[in-house]
């Protein structure tokens, strides 16, 4: 059977419409990566980003998600002293340890969950 361009093999799918679908999945991804960046920050206190990739088993992209979180400013770094390699001592700031709060209780209500992966224009 040829298809023209345009058309899907399912008519009951929008063509585009794995798209959401990946989208929601991407952000729910790093949303999940960033709470366990921050929890692992905030329960022990500040750590380098070698630390935090400890204890989030070593399979975590950890130093990505540092940078951004310390773009956002909810994570702040210095330089470790005497340290032979660039190594950055992280900790949770304030409005880091809010967000995680908000990301907690996010978490905890599953009405608001499914709200989002529902999708923005879901009501």
């Amino acid at each position: 059977m040829v298809r023209s361009p345009g058309r899907s093999r399912n008519p009951e799918r929008a063509p585009g419409a794995g798209v959401a679908s990946l989208y929601h999945l991407v952000m729910e991804s790093l949303l999940l990566l960033d709470r366990a960046v921050l929890a692992a920050l905030a329960s022990d206190g500040p750590a380098t980003g070698r630390g935090v990739n400890r204890k989030l088993g070593g399979a975590a992209p950890v130093y990505p998600v540092l940078r951004r979180l310390e773009r956002e400013r909810l994570v702040a770094s210095l330089p470790v002293a005497g340290s032979t390699r660039r190594a950055r001592l992280y900790r949770v700031t304030r409005g880091g340890q809010e967000t995680l709060a908000a990301l907690r209780l996010w978490a905890a209500n599953p009405s608001w969950a499914n709200r989002h992966k529902a999708g923005p224009d879901a009501g």
